[in-house]
C-alpha cells in the first residue's frame, strides 16, 4: 500500500474512498468495501482520501469528538490488510476553504480521475461542510461517476459510531467496542523507558505512551493480546497514572507479558484489548500490587482461553 501526505495527479482512474474514518468500525467497512470491491472488479486502483488529524480539531479542540480512537499506524495497518492501495493522509488545511464544487473538481476529477465514489450517509465536505452526499451524488451523475453512499449500520438498537464507541472506552466496555469494531480494539506506541520498578518484583512491564488527541479510556486492567517477533502473548495492561507507585498525573499504558522474555524498548507493540478485568486501584506496597496482579493474570488466562 502506497501512503503520501500530499495530493499527487493519477494518471489512471481510481475508486475514491472519502471519510476520516475514526476507529474504522462496521460502518466505515461498509464504504470501504465498497471502493474496494468496486477497484477491483473494474481494474482501478482504490484511494483513500483521509486526512491528518481529525478536521474537527480546526474547529473547537474541546469537542470530546475530537478526539481520535485509532492511532495512525493502526488506521494504515488496517487498510493495507483491508486491500486498499493508496492512502491520502492530508492536512485538513489545504482543503479547508474550498468550495465543494472546487473540491470536487479540483481533487476528486482533476487529481484523482475518479471513476468511482464512495462515502458514508453523513459525508460533508468543502468549505463549513457546506457539501453533502446529495450534492456529491448530483456532481457523480453529472460527470458520469458511479458513487455509493452507505447506509448507517445498527448494533442492538443503535446506530455504530465512533461517538459511540468513545463513550464505550470511558466505560471499559471493550467487548461491546470490539463488536462494533468487527475486530479487536487495539492501540500501538512506541515502548519508552520508565521506573523500571515492576522488575523489582518480578513483574517486568513496558510503558507506551498516548497520543495527545487519544481518546479517554477508563482507568484499570484489560486483557490483551500482542504479536512479537512473529509470535502471540497474552497480557494485562494497566491504563491509568499508577496510584501504587507515583503521585503523577501523567496517563500511561503499562503492560506485562507473563510468557515473554526480552527487550521492547523503542519497539513499535501493538496490543489487542480483549476485556475489561477491573478498576486501577491504589495498594498500601508493591507486595500487596504483586499479589493482585497475580490474581489479574489468572482472570486474564480464563479470558483469552
Amino acid at each position: 500500500m502506497e501512503i503520501y501526505n500530499k495530493i499527487l495527479n493519477s494518471n489512471e482512474k481510481t475508486s475514491v474512498i472519502l471519510g476520516f474514518f475514526d476507529g474504522i468500525h462496521k460502518g466505515h467497512l461498509s464504504v470501504i468495501n465498497s471502493g474496494i470491491s468496486y477497484a477491483k472488479k473494474n481494474n482501478l486502483k482504490s484511494v483513500v482520501f483521509t486526512f491528518e488529524k481529525n478536521p474537527r480539531l480546526e474547529f473547537d479542540k474541546s469537542n470530546p469528538n475530537s478526539t481520535s480512537i485509532i492511532t495512525r499506524k493502526d488506521k494504515i495497518r488496517i487498510l493495507s490488510e483491508l486491500g486498499v492501495d493508496i492512502v491520502y493522509f492530508i492536512p485538513f488545511g489545504e482543503v479547508r476553504n474550498m468550495t465543494p464544487e472546487d473540491f470536487f473538481n479540483d481533487i476528486i476529477i482533476g487529481k484523482f480521475n475518479a471513476g468511482f465514489v464512495s462515502c458514508g450517509f453523513n459525508y460533508h465536505f468543502g468549505r463549513n461542510g457546506e457539501g453533502d452526499t446529495n450534492l456529491l451524488k448530483d456532481l457523480c451523475n453529472k460527470n458520469n461517476i458511479d458513487i455509493n453512499i452507505s447506509l448507517p449500520v445498527s448494533y442492538k438498537g443503535e446506530y455504530v459510531s465512533s461517538t459511540r464507541i468513545r463513550k464505550l472506552l470511558k466505560e471499559g466496555n471493550i467487548k461491546l467496542i470490539n463488536e462494533l469494531l468487527g475486530k479487536k480494539f487495539s492501540f500501538t506506541s512506541k515502548v519508552v523507558h520508565g521506573k523500571a520498578l515492576g522488575r523489582t518484583i518480578d513483574i517486568p512491564t513496558i510503558n507506551q505512551i498516548f497520543e495527545d488527541n487519544f481518546a479517554v479510556m477508563k482507568f484499570g486492567v484489560y486483557a490483551t493480546t500482542a504479536l512479537i517477533d512473529g509470535k502471540n502473548y497474552y497480557g494485562l495492561t494497566n491504563i491509568g497514572v499508577k496510584p501504587t507507585v507515583t503521585d503523577e498525573n501523567k496517563v500511561i499504558c503499562e503492560t506485562w507479558f507473563p510468557e515473554f522474555s526480552g527487550n521492547l524498548y523503542d519497539r513499535e507493540i501493538t496490543l489487542f484489548f480483549i476485556d475489561f478485568i477491573r478498576e486501577e486501584k491504589k495498594f498500601d506496597n508493591l507486595n500487596s500490587l504483586k499479589l493482585q496482579i497475580i490474581k489479574d493474570k489468572e482472570t486474564v488466562l480464563r479470558k483469552i482461553k
